[in-house]
Protein backbone atom coordinates (compact mmCIF):
# COMPACT_ATOMS: atom_id res chain seq x y z
CA UNK A 1 0.00 0.00 0.00
CA UNK A 2 1.67 3.34 -1.23
CA UNK A 3 1.38 6.09 1.72
CA UNK A 4 -0.43 9.29 0.68
CA UNK A 5 2.80 11.76 2.46
CA UNK A 6 0.42 15.08 1.02
CA UNK A 7 -0.43 17.66 3.60
CA UNK A 8 -3.93 19.52 2.85
CA UNK A 9 -3.21 23.37 3.29
CA UNK A 10 -6.75 23.76 2.36
CA UNK A 11 -7.50 23.88 6.12
CA UNK A 12 -6.33 25.96 9.26
CA UNK A 13 -5.30 29.94 9.32
CA UNK A 14 -3.42 32.81 10.92
CA UNK A 15 -4.34 33.59 14.44
CA UNK A 16 -3.86 36.02 16.89
CA UNK A 17 -3.62 35.63 20.68
CA UNK A 18 -5.26 38.47 22.99
CA UNK A 19 -3.27 37.41 25.64
CA UNK A 20 0.09 37.35 24.82
CA UNK A 21 0.05 39.51 21.05
CA UNK A 22 1.60 36.33 18.97
CA UNK A 23 0.66 36.01 15.49
CA UNK A 24 0.78 31.97 14.78
CA UNK A 25 -0.57 29.81 11.74
CA UNK A 26 -1.97 26.35 11.48
CA UNK A 27 -1.80 23.96 8.89
CA UNK A 28 -3.71 21.11 7.74
CA UNK A 29 -6.17 21.60 11.18
CA UNK A 30 -10.13 22.35 11.02
CA UNK A 31 -9.58 26.22 11.89
CA UNK A 32 -12.55 26.09 14.23
CA UNK A 33 -10.84 23.40 16.24
CA UNK A 34 -7.79 26.25 17.63
CA UNK A 35 -8.96 26.74 20.74
CA UNK A 36 -5.32 27.54 22.26
CA UNK A 37 -2.11 29.55 21.92
CA UNK A 38 0.68 27.32 21.25
CA UNK A 39 2.90 29.84 23.59
CA UNK A 40 0.89 31.02 27.02
CA UNK A 41 -1.67 28.78 26.21
CA UNK A 42 -4.82 31.00 26.47
CA UNK A 43 -8.23 30.66 24.65
CA UNK A 44 -8.57 33.83 23.36
CA UNK A 45 -8.13 33.55 19.84
CA UNK A 46 -9.00 34.41 17.25
CA UNK A 47 -8.26 33.99 13.09
CA UNK A 48 -7.60 36.70 11.27
CA UNK A 49 -7.18 35.34 8.22
CA UNK A 50 -8.10 31.81 6.44
CA UNK A 51 -6.14 29.47 4.29
CA UNK A 52 -7.12 29.36 0.82
CA UNK A 53 -5.81 28.34 -1.96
Amino acid sequence: MKEDLTLNVDDGGRFKCDNCNVIFEVYGMDANNVEHCPVCGSGKVWIIEEMDL
